[in-house]
């Protein structure tokens, strides 16, 4: 079974965080990275350019062994998941069934180039 958790949940390793890991195969949540993905290079940059961003890592660092076992990931079905968050935030804010979510979604939407 995959399961979708909070990025928040697990930098605050909150119950329903470890549920998700307990219970799921996979666990995918969202991993804020560069554009173009997580390169040595752009991640070196990316910590020089954002301290908070390390500082999300190193809460992190508890779940390393999970991430490279392929436990946790930032994918589904080679999908990211933030792509995907940005996709239903867009179609909620063009309005529809769901258009009242559009300004709760924009923060998430808004996890772009120099802002994530």
């Amino acid at each position: 079974m995959r399961l979708v958790v909070s990025p928040y949940h697990l930098t605050t390793r909150e119950p329903v965080a470890m549920a998700c890991l307990l219970l799921g195969e996979r666990v995918v949540t969202l991993l804020p990275s560069p554009p173009g993905g997580l390169t040595r290079e752009r991640l070196r940059e990316a910590l020089r350019k954002h301290p908070a961003y390390l500082r999300l890592l190193e809460s992190w660092r508890w779940s390393g062994a999970l991430w490279r076992a392929g436990v946790i990931e930032s994918a589904d079905g080679g999908d990211d998941a933030l792509a995907q968050v940005r996709a239903v935030a867009g179609r909620a804010r063009r309005g529809g069934a769901f258009a009242a979510l559009g300004a709760v979604l924009e923060p998430a939407a808004g996890l772009n180039e120099g802002r994530w």
